[in-house]
């Protein structure tokens, strides 16, 4: 090889170790949001029946209050 093609396969290595890097940090942050996401979605999942168990409480309490009442 020549001084040329060698410094030139010297760049695209150093550029393609440099993509690599770049690489792995886009999938550590796109794990880090997959993993909010999950997180996000287990908290309003949770949300949703804590508000279906409220709802379920107040109902009978006060369907037992009127049952008392009549």
């Amino acid at each position: 090889m020549t001084f040329a093609s060698e410094a030139a396969h010297q760049r695209d290595r150093e550029r393609l170790q440099a993509l690599r890097l770049e690489n792995q940090q886009i999938n550590k942050e796109n794990l880090d949001l997959h993993t909010e996401i999950k997180r996000c979605r287990r908290f309003k999942k949770q949300v949703w029946i804590a508000l279906v168990i409220f709802i379920l409480f107040a109902t009978a309490t006060v369907a037992w209050n009127l049952g008392r009442v009549w």
